[in-house]
């Protein structure tokens, strides 16, 4: 029995001796206390771990994008069911209410105004192209995530679909503010820009107008040459063969061509002098009640002599459709009003 326990505690000496003269590596919580070395996960080896940036899985990677290694929220780790954050899906509808403007805004554009719409146009394409590239990006980063699983043959980093999503998400919401922004530049521009539009419209509708008058009238002279043309045609053509000329179609009456002819002409006067001033009667209601007493009794009705007293007032300042008319007329035709 005693050589037994001898046996044993020679044993355990031996064991004992053995492990003095190992060295056991140090921990990693020591060697972060002791040498200042960066806490690693389990994943992690010393030889340092494969890092995955996610613009990599962009279609195009923007190397001066917003870092985010690794992503600070969750979101959906599948592509088929990627559902637009509210934040960006609020950014994209703004942007794409952005790209509308009044039909006239390009009546009489300055070169500045259409540059500023031509750098918004861009942005807001080139965003809204980000929008759609973030469930691409999460496939990307999906399929890197299975070829990586896949080929590994222990522990490995594997891409992060999230880091995809997060990183593509930010992105595009920084494009889509800019988009914004330049938006609102081409809004600044143009109000800073109003009176030099102004000034271009006042000299280029008149021209316009010329050009149509003028088109009008060379309209009118081939319409007119056709005409006699076609007629001369068929009438040489039948006494050439001997056959009875071609009906001709029923001429169209060219009296609507001066109507076009006085309405650009109406328009071009008002170009001249395209504001009125603000007063009531407008200089439209006055014109429609002296046209009213031309075709009353006398000429003189209740609204003629209430627009009499009105522009007596104003000093005949802005119309003088009453100023001939004498006093007394007036007069009589109030008084008998009143009965």
């Amino acid at each position: 029995m005693t050589d037994h326990l001898t046996d044993l505690e020679a044993a355990a000496d031996a064991i004992m001796a053995a492990g003095e003269q190992q060295t056991a590596p140090p921990s990693a919580i020591e060697r972060a206390r002791t040498e200042g070395a960066r806490m690693t996960s389990g994943l992690e080896r010393g030889n340092g771990p494969t890092r995955y940036n996610p613009a990599d899985f962009l279609d195009k990677p923007d190397r001066d994008g917003p870092r985010l290694l690794p992503a600070t929220r969750g979101g959906s780790s599948s592509p088929s069911q990627y559902v637009t954050a509210p934040g960006l899906s609020a950014l994209d509808h703004k942007v794409h209410d952005a790209r509308r403007r009044p039909d006239d805004a390009t009546l009489g554009e300055t070169k500045a105004a259409a540059a500023a719409w031509s750098d918004f146009v861009a942005a807001a394409d080139e965003a809204r192209a980000l929008v759609g590239d973030v469930p691409a990006a999460m496939r990307r980063a999906g399929d890197a995530r299975a070829v990586a699983l896949a080929e590994a043959d222990g522990p490995v980093v594997l891409p992060s679909v999230a880091d995809a999503r997060a990183y593509a998400e930010a992105l595009a919401g920084r494009a889509l503010r800019r988009a914004l922004d330049l938006r609102q530049a081409y809004d600044d521009v143009v109000e800073e820009t109003a009176g030099e539009r102004l000034e271009g419209l006042e000299k280029a509708v008149p021209q316009q107008a010329e050009e149509i008058v003028a088109r009008v009238a060379d309209l009118r002279s081939a319409v007119v040459a056709l005409r006699a043309g076609v007629t001369t045609l068929t009438h040489a053509a039948g006494e050439a063969r001997g056959l009875r000329p071609r009906s001709l179609p029923t001429a169209v009456r060219l009296d609507v061509l001066d109507q076009l002819e006085a309405e650009v002409e109406r328009l071009a006067k008002i170009a001249s002098d395209p504001a009125e001033p603000a007063i009531v009667p407008s200089l439209r209601e006055r014109e429609a009640i002296v046209r009213a007493s031309h075709m009353a009794v006398g000429g003189i009705t209740a609204a003629i002599v209430d627009l009499a007293r009105i522009e007596k007032a104003e000093a005949y300042k802005h119309t003088a459709h009453t100023r001939g008319i004498p006093a007394h007329v007036l007069e009589n035709a109030a008084a008998q009003a009143q009965f």
